[in-house]
């Protein structure tokens, strides 16, 4: 994580951290959505996208149809109804367990597993108890590549909440 430029992470408990808490907590619930801009140091990032390019050839690509739901289609609804709406998504994924191993974990697999970055979750998402990180050990953390052609369309996600570290903005195809 950067501590150069959020030097707070370091003691969330702090007033500059409870602070700056807040002011998350309060984007949260009035955007539904924060960000933390160069979140991890010039050199973290730079090894997870050596990593990610490394490994982005053996991803698995994952290509289907889905409801912004992700549910089935519900015959109680009009066919066309965005209830209904059928979007497809195809991308590639790096799974958790490819990240790094036991003995040297990836820097993505390591900011995962920060008790730091999970009390941030908590405490900005006002969560009323701990939180845990997923006992998925495939899904818990992937890398999402998206090759020319690939896309994830709209759909409302299965957890209450989640985290995303943009490795690398999307490039326009022309």
């Amino acid at each position: 994580m950067n501590f150069d430029r959020y030097p707070w992470l370091a003691d969330l408990s702090s007033v500059e951290g409870q602070a700056q808490i807040a002011t998350a907590r309060l984007k949260y619930k009035q955007n539904g959505a924060v960000t933390f801009p160069n979140f991890v140091t010039v050199e973290a990032l730079t090894e997870m996208i050596q990593e990610a390019r490394l490994k982005e050839d053996s991803a698995f690509t994952t290509d289907g149809t889905h409801t912004a739901h992700l549910l089935p289609v519900d015959p109680s609804y009009p066919f066309n109804s965005v209830r209904n709406y059928k979007m497809r998504t195809r991308v590639a994924s790096i799974a958790y367990d490819e990240l790094g191993d036991n003995d040297n974990p990836s820097v993505l697999a390591q900011v995962y597993q920060s008790p730091i970055l999970t009390q941030l979750v908590s405490e900005i998402t006002d969560q009323p108890q701990t939180l845990y990180l997923s006992a998925d050990p495939i899904g818990c953390c992937t890398i999402n590549v998206f090759r020319q052609g690939y896309y994830h369309s709209f759909h409302f996600d299965e957890s209450e909440f989640s985290t995303t570290l943009m490795l690398q903005e999307a490039k326009e195809n022309h």
